[in-house]
């Protein structure tokens, strides 16, 4: 007869040791991959933000076939222009207009919707909000209400300096044909250099910034802007936005395509867009100005 000879199990689970270990990889591994990941993540976003201003094209060039070929117009009014105040004809940050082009690229059956017109780039924290905490982003613009304040409210801005509006130029050129004004729209075939030509690039209101050096406002309910005129602003005002990695911002261009273009300082967008200054004097002559390539 055989004995049976008891030997000792082995406790299951790990030991404190190989518990460490575990945490010690996983730990490592975490602190590898968490920068690759947020890198990851911000490319996603830049690449969603991107693809948002490709589909504005879309909608904008949708636009233009229908209406010979003409850009949109950046807001309108439901009433004849000789009866519209000069003050708010000249003024594109009024109340006043029935339509901005945002609403009209919804409304009117181009293939645009709401919240392509925000970037994800944006933190939570620059959410534009009312008073009482309710959003007020451009996704929550009233359909009913093409002329509503929050169709104003978008990440992304059309260059209002000569693409959406022929606005005077500051450069006296003694040309008649640049002699523009606030009621007619470029027609895309006067672009000499679309591929240099700002359609729609990434905006915000800088007053909403808390990281501004200039004036900070928390009580402003925005943080983009629907359109821009390519003149410094500073106190509080709209601005292009560099948001993303290393201060690049998304540009899409008159010829369609849409690109990165790196500014120098996210807070001074203009000294490298070659824009104007307040008053109405360019930053820099023998640089290329993009808000309307045929002023070089």
């Amino acid at each position: 007869m055989q004995r049976k000879i008891n030997r000792p199990t082995r406790p299951s689970g790990f030991t404190l040791i190989e518990l460490l270990v575990v945490i010690s990889i996983i730990a490592l591994l975490v602190g590898i991959l968490l920068p690759a990941l947020g890198a990851a993540r911000a490319s996603a976003r830049n690449a969603v933000c991107l693809s948002n201003e490709r589909q504005v094209g879309v909608a904008i060039g949708a636009y233009t076939s229908s209406n010979k070929d003409f850009i949109p117009m950046f807001r309108g009014f439901n009433v004849p222009i000789a009866n519209v105040p000069v003050s708010i004809l000249t003024n594109y940050g009024d109340n006043d207009a029935h339509w901005y082009w945002t609403s009209r690229m919804v409304d009117d059956g181009y293939g645009a919707e709401r919240q392509m017109y925000t970037c994800p780039s944006f933190d939570d924290a620059e959410e534009a909000t009312l008073a009482n905490g309710d959003p007020i982003t451009i996704r929550d613009a009233p359909l009913n209400d093409l002329g509503n304040f929050v169709w104003r409210n978008s990440d992304y801005a059309i260059n209002v300096a000569a693409y959406a509006a022929k606005a005077n130029d500051p450069i006296p050129r003694g040309n008649v044909d640049r002699i523009r004004n606030a009621t007619t729209t470029l027609n895309s075939a006067e672009m000499l250099r679309p591929s240099e030509h700002i359609a729609v690039l990434d905006s915000f209101f800088i007053a909403a910034d808390p990281q501004t050096p200039f004036t900070y406002n928390s009580a402003i309910a925005m943080r983009g802007i629907f359109a821009l005129a390519g003149r410094n602003t500073t106190n509080p005002g709209e601005h292009p936005h560099g948001r993303h990695g290393s201060s690049s911002i998304n540009i899409l261009w008159g010829d369609g395509h849409g690109a990165a273009f790196a500014l120098q300082d996210k807070y001074r967008p203009y000294d490298d867009l070659n824009g104007y200054t307040t008053g109405g004097v360019r930053l820099d002559n023998t640089k290329v100005n993009f808000w309307d390539s045929r002023t070089r």
